[in-house]
């Protein structure tokens, strides 16, 4: 069987020491949720497998010939649609990377995106080349102007390449330790 969706019934706050306390207002939780619906209709077994994804997953496989039929790829492909999605709206809203709270969040997001495009082959900053692609996706739906694609562009770009850097000093240091062990 597979879930599509689940009522979760709120009634009680749970404090950092664990105490519960009932809630001022019960509510009732029906995650259901965009992506779930359109499986549904689409008759799909995965949302990613729906017209809201695949348009982005063809387009960065297309970046760099990867394969949907892999299933490592696959995964690969799914982070990087999803994660992008999320970038481009959040940062276009005026979301902002940072070291703590929400934008550290965003920042874990693209780094969780850019560590799988490497597994693809990426070698560069290239989530900001796919923000044009979700914006294309949700003409119509979410509405971004084209000044707000460019510097949701110029942030992604910005922040991809401060950790591109990070990750090849890194293997650059990592590289020197070993060769340096392997030569005693």
């Amino acid at each position: 069987y597979m879930e599509f969706w689940n009522n979760v019934f709120m009634q009680y706050n749970r404090d950092d020491e664990g105490e519960m306390s009932p809630l001022n207002a019960l509510s009732v939780d029906t995650g259901m949720g965009l992506e779930r619906i359109v499986m549904i209709l689409q008759g799909k077994t995965s949302v990613f497998e729906t017209d809201l994804f695949q348009p982005i997953i063809k387009f960065v496989a297309s970046m760099v010939n990867a394969k949907w039929e892999d299933p490592e790829q696959r995964i690969d492909l799914q982070v990087i649609a999803d994660h992008i999605r999320t970038l481009t709206f959040v940062i276009s809203e005026g979301g902002q990377f940072s070291n703590e709270g929400r934008g550290y969040v965003l920042r874990r997001i693209l780094r969780r995106a850019v560590r799988h495009g490497r597994r693809l082959g990426f070698d560069e900053p290239f989530l900001w080349k796919i923000a044009p692609k979700v914006a294309e996706e949700f003409e119509g739906i979410y509405e971004l102007p084209p000044h707000i694609v460019q510097n949701t562009c110029e942030t992604l770009r910005e922040e991809e390449a401060r950790f591109f850097r990070t990750i090849d000093r890194g293997l650059g240091r990592i590289h020197a330790m070993m060769d340096e062990h392997s030569a005693k």
